[in-house]
């Protein structure tokens, strides 16, 4: 079952910075640091689960993605529904996700 929201427009002058989990097989696109307020869910039955974290402006703060194999970013955020301007993504930097973040998840 897939929980339809409409395409969510990013608002960000900064590339995104991918957290990549692969031993989870998840990442987490971060487009700032801003607090998260609200999380939106976007799942299918066969495809990873997405959430996209927004501020309290309803900005996106960030997409976590979980159950992904490639961690490309067009890869990973092929199936969310956000637009996020090419010039940023060809910008985006990759680095291990947080241990912190990765246990306050489970």
């Amino acid at each position: 079952m897939k929980t339809h929201h409409k395409m969510i427009a990013v608002h960000s002058s900064r590339p995104p910075v991918v957290e990549i989990d692969t031993e989870s097989q998840s990442a987490y696109v971060r487009f700032s640091d801003n607090r998260v307020v609200n999380t939106i869910s976007e799942s299918e039955e066969t495809g990873p689960l997405i959430t996209i974290d927004l501020d309290q402006n309803k900005q996106v703060v960030g997409v976590e993605l979980i159950g992904v194999q490639e961690f490309g970013i067009k890869a990973l955020l092929h199936k969310a529904p956000v637009s996020v301007p090419p010039e940023l993504l060809d910008k985006a930097r990759y680095i291990a996700a947080r241990k912190q973040r990765a246990m306050a998840a489970a």
